[in-house]
């Protein structure tokens, strides 16, 4: 990477948690998904950032897919002065991946 930190979001599917196994304080009685889910990579346009992703999150979180959303570097909450129109963000992209 380029040494810039990039924020990051990871929105999991959850499923009702038995008795007793629901985190301490939870309301909702939910729990992340134990078994394998597919994941979504939502990368955001110019002028965007991972808040983007919220709109889809009602339709793939049932459907047991997660969605992990960043801000590239220049954008959002992530360090950086200004997005390079997909030169770096190619860069970012294999960071936030890896």
């Amino acid at each position: 990477g380029r040494g810039l930190v990039l924020k990051c979001s990871h929105f999991q599917p959850a499923e009702v948690a038995e008795t007793g196994d629901a985190p301490e304080g939870s309301q909702a009685k939910l729990k992340a998904q134990q078994r394998p889910f597919p994941c979504v990579v939502y990368c955001h346009g110019n002028a965007g950032s991972r808040v983007d992703a919220l709109p889809l999150l009602p339709i793939l979180l049932p459907a047991g897919i997660s969605v992990f959303a960043f801000d590239f570097a220049g954008a959002g909450k992530s360090e950086g002065n200004f997005l390079s129109l997909g030169h770096f963000e190619k860069d970012d992209l294999a960071t936030a991946v890896d």
